[in-house]
């Protein structure tokens, strides 16, 4: 098993998300959250590396906040998903996602 690289703890939160380049045409299921990023649940991740815009839903928020940003890909399998991390995405957004997702 390799060696956990992450700088914070994952927090199991499955939601659908909406994810793309420019449009965001793709959907997948986000299956774990963290302050840096996410992990999306498809059969068909985008390659390592690859520049890629996100938009989903808080839980328990005023109006079920829509959180939105861009990231990479930090990982990929096939046929199972890609680690997302967060590159660009507003400091009220990161506020939100502490504290729905303490650690």
């Amino acid at each position: 098993m390799g060696i956990d690289k992450r700088s914070s703890p994952r927090t199991i939160y499955v939601v659908e998300v909406q994810f793309g380049d420019h449009d965001l045409y793709h959907r997948g299921r986000i299956a774990d959250i963290s302050p840096n990023g996410i992990f999306i649940d498809t059969m068909s991740p985008w390659p390592e590396g690859s520049r890629i815009f996100f938009r989903f839903r808080l839980p328990d928020t005023a109006q079920g906040r829509i959180v939105s940003g861009e990231g990479k890909v930090a990982w990929d399998q096939r046929q199972v998903g890609m680690g997302i991390q967060f590159t660009s995405i507003s400091e009220e957004d990161l506020s939100w996602i502490q504290r729905c997702f303490p650690g």
